[in-house]
């Protein structure tokens, strides 16, 4: 999970980041801000700012994969469509999109025509839920 989240940082940030926090014998502010011929004060900023990064990016992929877990429970009492509706919905919110109503449109497309192209055009049985939808 850290490789992944350590993606989202830029080669500055994770050089800073690595050096600072990740060694058994971390350099000084002042040994990388010579190496980046900045201030103290700016590799501190960038050291900051790379935690938060790296922060974010952590609670995102362990949001994933709780939703994972909650989809695959709610699947049979719940069905396939709304299961996918309400898991796409949460995970287009967990990634950042901020257009609800894009969220909306995908999240039922997403749902409903993946559950049609399986169950009816490929006969493909997928659970139905409590509500029949």
């Amino acid at each position: 999970m850290l490789t992944e989240a350590m993606d989202s940082l830029n080669e500055r940030e994770r050089h800073i980041l690595t050096e600072r926090r990740l060694t058994d014998n971390p350099k000084t502010l002042e040994e990388l801000s010579q190496v980046y011929d900045v201030s103290r004060e700016r590799i501190r900023q960038i050291e900051v700012r790379a935690f938060e990064k790296l922060q974010k990016a952590m609670f995102r992929i362990v949001g994933i994969i709780l939703l994972l877990f909650a989809a695959f429970t709610a699947l049979d009492p719940l069905g396939y469509r709304l299961t996918a509706l309400v898991f796409i919905t949460l995970l287009l919110l967990v990634l950042g999109v901020r257009n609800y109503i894009a969220i909306a449109l995908v999240a039922l497309a997403l749902s409903f025509g993946v559950f049609h192209s399986f169950y009816y055009w490929l006969k493909v049985p997928l659970p139905i839920g409590a509500f029949g939808l």
